[in-house]
């Protein structure tokens, strides 16, 4: 509606308002990158803000996984948008395919109208909210992030990715994140493409693996804490802030904290 546009450009202006005014703004996607700088141009010095994960190297593997998850805090529009058009326009398809094969919804404060909702689907289950992601992560052999809309970077992908369980996004879930179609994710727009990419992880253990390891090895090198400080400090250098990075308050039972339901 005309009113929700014109609210979403206040909201705009204000936000560059405010970052024509600050030393530095932090983000995470080069392409909000580009649409700051053109608005604000010189005015504006952005950089790029570092995420973090643990990247594990021991999981269960291939055979002693099964289903497919998608990991979400259901407040957040975005997620209840990706996990609707998935079981709407995806999951018909994908029982053709593979028949029997579950989906799990996890996440907090999930819409009740679910449990109603998808009662009778025998191949949806909703644990929803979990103490700990690795019940997610350790357990499905695909996670799926079918966002639709959303900014910033995913969280969730970088987190599914590290702890070792092949991916298939949208464009959007990809975005920010650096990714490359068919090394260390698959990226799917149509549902026919949703399909073919969860199939060809779920049916063939080789092409699982393979890109197992080429998203272990890009987390270790792109969100590892060491390139978080590189990042940190090449950004307070951009407002004249020098010094060495000093890491020691960070420890990896700090950093395995730090990973939320989002």
């Amino acid at each position: 509606s005309h009113e929700r546009i014109g609210s979403a450009l206040q909201i705009r202006d204000a936000e560059l308002a405010v970052m024509r005014k600050v030393d530095l703004v932090l983000s995470y996607n080069e392409i909000e990158h580009a649409v700051i700088l053109s608005h604000n141009l010189d005015s504006t010095r952005i950089a790029k803000c570092p995420w973090v994960v643990s990247t594990r190297s021991e999981v269960p593997g291939f055979e002693a996984r099964s289903g497919i998850a998608f990991l979400g805090a259901y407040q957040h529009h975005p997620n209840v948008e990706a996990a609707e058009y998935f079981l709407r326009e995806v999951m018909p398809l994908l029982r053709e395919r593979l028949p029997g094969v579950e989906l799990r919804l996890y996440g907090s404060d999930m819409p009740e109208s679910w449990r109603d909702l998808f009662a009778g689907e025998e191949d949806v289950a909703l644990p929803g909210w979990v103490a700990s992601v690795d019940e997610v992560y350790d357990n499905s052999r695909v996670f799926v992030a079918p966002l639709r809309s959303g900014a910033g970077i995913k969280g969730k992908v970088i987190g599914a990715m590290a702890h070792g369980i092949p991916c298939v996004l949208s464009p959007v879930a990809a975005e920010g994140t650096g990714i490359r179609d068919g090394l260390e994710a698959l990226v799917a727009t149509t549902p026919a493409q949703w399909v073919d990419a969860v199939e060809l992880l779920y049916n063939n253990s080789e092409a699982w693996s393979k890109q197992q390891h080429a998203a272990w090895a890009y987390t270790q090198t792109e969100f590892s804490l060491a390139r978080g400080c590189e990042l940190m400090q090449a950004a307070l250098e951009m407002v004249d802030i020098f010094a060495a990075p000093d890491s020691s308050c960070l420890s990896h039972d700090t950093l395995s904290q730090v990973t939320k339901q989002t």
